[in-house]
């Protein structure tokens, strides 16, 4: 196995980059990017989102426990970590900020167009990812005052929580009622909840 010597700085520690060959359904390559600070599913989702698209890439697979990436590729890694080396605050901040604005579009198009929500499935969806970043924001809670990065984790494993309230919270209340209208104002706010997160985040790096 042969080192890239690539280092990035999605957090204050580097990240070490490994090469080797790959199955060859996987692609003709795969690497191993040692993220240090990469402890939760928020970081896992920064780093897909900012890979997708390469075309290079065939896939990802991600061992949080381990803080380990492993990059399926095609021709050489130079592209994919360059794109990691990026990964800073900022890229969490924009994060969320998409996030948020997709949130919102949603609510925006069910509210013009109608939407029969299913509660059940709300609740069951939300309860299985509130226990899960519920976990992540215990783990990170004796860090939040770490260091900016850790902060900004801090604030992205808050907003999951939160959201994953509402989304219950929401289906309770259309299961009572009967109507559409728990959803889209409980999505307003996790959007509104989401976009100040990022304005958090966007300061923190100032």
């Amino acid at each position: 196995m042969t080192s890239c010597g690539k280092s990035c700085d999605c957090g204050p520690d580097p990240v070490t980059t490994e090469t080797a060959a790959a199955p060859s359904n996987e692609g003709t390559w795969v690497s191993s990017f040692s993220v240090p600070k990469m402890d939760c599913p928020s970081e896992e989702r920064m780093i897909r989102l900012a890979l997708n698209g390469f075309p290079e890439l065939n896939s990802l697979a991600f061992d949080l426990s381990t803080r380990q990436v492993r990059a399926f590729h095609d021709g050489p890694v130079d592209h994919i970590a360059t794109k990691l080396e990026s990964l800073g605050l900022g890229a969490a901040g924009l994060f969320q900020i998409v996030l948020a604005l997709g949130v919102l579009v949603e609510v925006a198009r069910r509210f013009i167009y109608g939407s029969e929500p299913e509660s059940l499935l709300m609740m069951g969806i939300g309860l299985v990812a509130l226990v899960a970043n519920a976990i992540c924001l215990l783990m990170i809670y004796g860090h939040r005052e770490g260091g900016a990065h850790m902060k900004a984790s801090w604030i992205f494993s808050a907003n999951d929580v939160l959201a994953n309230i509402g989304v219950i919270a929401a289906g309770a209340l259309v299961a009572w009622t009967g109507s559409s209208y728990p959803d889209l104002v409980i999505g307003a706010v996790v959007g509104i909840i989401v976009l100040n997160g990022a304005r958090r985040i966007l300061a923190l790096k100032a």
